[in-house]
């Protein structure tokens, strides 16, 4: 789960620079026992089962310095399959400044365990002693790249401070989904085992796949208990998502979760003159599984002509409506879609020209629309209603219902869309169902 990845790769981040200063301060013997009492409340699922240091050196008057430290870790979470992990140190070195502060420095440690990677972190800190039982540090790191799953930073710098009790990371900063992350995060250690997370993050410019933002702002407030997220609360902001051809702004939204699901149970944002509001929810263990609720309020249609010109372009006015979606990123499981013009409007009078052999030859009616044809002319609606949703994988229900006092017909139109090839996302769905729906209406077989 990436949830969880991204969350194990931090803190074991944070453990892998506190192990390097204590390394220094003895030996490796030292490291491991200094490590397991500062974890003894925590009782992590990973325990050291090796240690190998292949090199170290003492230089006058209080220098040591060590290269090619290897840690080899296990997992023995009954839970999980065996699994194993490997900590290595190139080089690094700790000096004595003063009768209460060291010098840490480490090159080219690296992880790897599983599909979480991190790779070339480079850093420079101090250790300093006081009369509290355990040591405070402060390091300024640059880490090459991390990986978790498919998810991956780099470059990636942060100034990392702390105790025993607390951790802090300011100065942050990584480059991800090719936009550029920064912020703070602090971890409180002093409630274990259960450990108290609270960042703040601010992006810009991510895109990954089709999706692009604006600047984001996240909040999180987490507690984590022996590797598993078991709470979060926080909120989301963005100026602006987009996803070709569909783009909103102004999107916020407060999260709520844990290891099991996350929901954004009050989403807003604003598009093409109007307002969507709804709720989002993530299930993830075993699988993937996603439901959406949109409410759409007041679109206007002239600027949904940037969507797709073709089909708003036959319209005038306001549309309001809701779609209700679910599924897998293999594919969408359900989907309904709802459209209106509450307060009536316009539409192309070339969608109705099938109507025309149900009317009169010489009725008011028929003139009124064959002249509307002849002028590529708009007809006034007091009901226009469109309702689809999914049966199968391939194929929707439709239904139009048009209503007009200017040509005194009332239709209720229902058929079938047929979808070619597999859909596996309800933009995908928009596309197909958008190619589809304007030659519907206008031959009226729909």
């Amino acid at each position: 789960m990436k949830w969880r990845r991204w969350l194990v790769a931090f803190f074991l981040l944070v453990f892998v620079v506190m192990s390097a200063m204590f390394a220094a301060l003895n030996s490796a013997g030292l490291t491991v026992w200094m490590a397991r009492r500062w974890l003894a409340g925590y009782q992590p699922s990973w325990k050291v089962e090796a240690l190998v240091l292949a090199k170290q050196r003492f230089r006058f008057p209080a220098r040591l310095d060590f290269e090619n430290f290897v840690v080899k870790l296990k997992s023995h979470d009954a839970s999980r399959s065996p699994s194993s992990g490997v900590l290595f140190f190139k080089k690094g070195s700790l000096g004595l400044e003063g009768p209460r502060k060291i010098a840490v420095r480490v090159e080219g440690l690296s992880f790897h365990a599983g599909k979480t990677i991190l790779k070339g972190l480079a850093g420079r800190g101090h250790l300093l002693f006081s009369d509290e039982p355990w040591p405070s540090f402060e390091a300024d790191l640059l880490l090459a790249s991390v990986q978790a799953d498919a998810v991956s930073a780099r470059p990636v710098s942060a100034r990392v401070s702390g105790n025993a009790r607390q951790v802090d990371v300011t100065n942050m900063t990584a480059g991800v989904f090719q936009g550029r992350l920064e912020g703070r995060v602090h971890a409180d250690f002093s409630r274990l085992p259960e450990i108290l997370v609270d960042a703040n993050l601010q992006g810009q410019g991510f895109r990954h796949a089709r999706i692009s933002t604006g600047d984001v702002v996240l909040t999180v407030q987490a507690v984590l208990e022996r590797e598993r997220i078991k709470s979060i609360e926080g909120g989301l902001k963005a100026s602006s998502l987009e996803s070709v051809p569909l783009k909103i702004t102004g999107v916020s939204s407060r999260i709520l979760g844990d290891d099991k699901a996350m929901h954004l149970p009050d989403f807003s944002a604003e598009a093409y003159g109007g307002v969507l509001t709804g709720e989002f929810s993530l299930e993830y263990p075993p699988a993937l599984l996603y439901a959406v609720d949109i409410h759409l309020k007041d679109l206007e249609v002239e600027q949904l002509k940037q969507v797709n010109d073709a089909i708003f372009a036959q319209l005038q006015g306001r549309l309001s409506g809701e779609m209700k979606a679910s599924g897998t990123p293999q594919g969408v499981d359900s989907l309904g879609l709802e459209m209106t013009m509450p307060d009536g409007g316009k539409i192309s009078a070339e969608l109705l020209r099938f109507v025309l052999q149900y009317l009169p030859a010489r009725s008011l009616e028929r003139r009124d629309l064959e002249f509307l044809l002849s002028t590529g002319g708009m007809v006034l609606v007091e009901v226009a209603d469109l309702a689809v949703k999914s049966v199968s994988d391939q194929k929707l229900e439709g239904l139009v219902k048009i209503s007009s006092k200017e040509l005194n017909v009332d239709l209720n139109i229902q058929n079938d869309i047929l979808i070619d090839g597999k859909v596996t996302s309800v933009i995908q769905y928009w596309e197909k169902i958008s190619g589809k729906l304007g030659p519907l209406l206008k031959s009226g077989a729909f």
